[in-house]
């Protein structure tokens, strides 16, 4: 191994560690967890995968130096699954969205194998444990209701309903949250490690912006013969598939329109920009979560781009071209 190769890694393996405590013992830092796979992927690019894969295991071996096993554990996998993975598409100049699948598939094994040691150093099942957590914590809300001496029993009734439909929809959102966290995680990555790279003037193929992106034709038709399927089940009250199913994978076709509906709006809005405004696209992203009501608009928005093709429209009547 060269001299270079060992002082590069040394070095950047050095730095995820510090980022790494930061995160975990610096609370207003905790949002530097996602730098954590940068250097890995700052040192892929330069060196290589082995060398990176050397790395990101000395900098797992540190961290249990420093930190508790499970919690030492779960950054090193982190590191290691997303970083030099990630790393391994920059190092072959892979485009945007094979690094975003990659990304995804590396946080997501990460999150597995980060259960799996979590369930083998508590000897608890993961999923019975966060069930118990939202049962607990529900029973708890309605403790102190009760304990205000403030509602009638006609009341309490009606907050016990609500509290269950709430504990019920939140035990429904599990598998949701493991398949879609993936995805913003990877793709914060992926845009983070884009900047990092382009400002060291590296190599690199850029995942395209938002405003950019389009569904292949293929996936437009599986889509609405999903969506069809979904229906019908629902409508025929089919009881042989089990709700969380249906609902989580509706959940995730209604996450892609909204996306689809964004990246049109940032579209329409920066058309005529030299410069994409940061400023509109964090505003547009803040009122559809305070205001769910702009969200479900988005989404009919996204389906209406998707089939109808409400860009091309937009551009023919202008007379230019997308």
């Amino acid at each position: 191994m060269k001299t270079k190769a060992i002082t590069e890694g040394a070095m950047l393996c050095a730095l995820a560690v510090i980022i790494a405590l930061f995160s975990s013992y610096v609370p207003f830092l905790l949002l530097l967890f996602f730098l954590i796979p940068v250097p890995m992927v700052i040192l892929a690019e330069k060196q290589g995968f082995k060398v990176t894969l050397i790395a990101g295991l000395a900098a797992t071996l540190i961290l249990f130096m420093f930190m508790d096993p499970l919690t030492a554990g779960g950054y090193g996998i982190y590191m290691i699954f997303v970083g030099c993975s990630l790393g391994y598409m920059y190092y072959k100049r892979k485009d945007g969205f094979l690094k975003l699948a990659v990304a995804y598939a590396g946080v997501f094994a990460a999150i597995i194998l980060i259960i799996i040691l979590l369930q083998v150093l508590t000897g608890q099942n993961f999923v019975a444990m966060l069930t118990e957590t939202i049962d607990t914590s529900s029973a708890q809300v309605m403790d102190v209701y009760r304990s205000l001496g403030a509602f009638p029993e006609d009341q309490l009734s009606l907050l016990q309903t609500a509290v269950d439909q709430m504990k019920e929809t939140m035990k429904m959102v599990i598998p949701l949250a493991f398949l879609i966290s993936p995805f913003f995680i990877g793709w914060a990555n992926v845009l983070i490690s884009d900047t990092i790279l382009k400002r060291m003037r590296l190599p690199v193929k850029p995942l395209p912006q938002l405003s950019k992106w389009r569904l292949p034709r293929s996936f437009k038709n599986f889509l609405i013969m999903v969506v069809i399927v979904l229906l019908v089940i629902d409508l025929a009250h089919i009881d042989a598939i089990p709700a969380v199913y249906t609902y989580t994978l509706m959940m995730i076709i209604y996450l892609l329109y909204f996306l689809m509906g964004i990246s049109f709006v940032y579209w329409l809005i920066n058309r005529k920009r030299a410069k994409e405004s940061m400023g509109l696209k964090i505003l547009i992203v803040v009122l559809c979560l305070f205001i769910p009501y702009i969200s479900y608009i988005i989404s009919f928005v996204g389906v209406a781009d998707i089939y109808i093709d409400v860009r091309k429209f937009i551009e023919n009547r202008d007379g230019t071209n997308i």
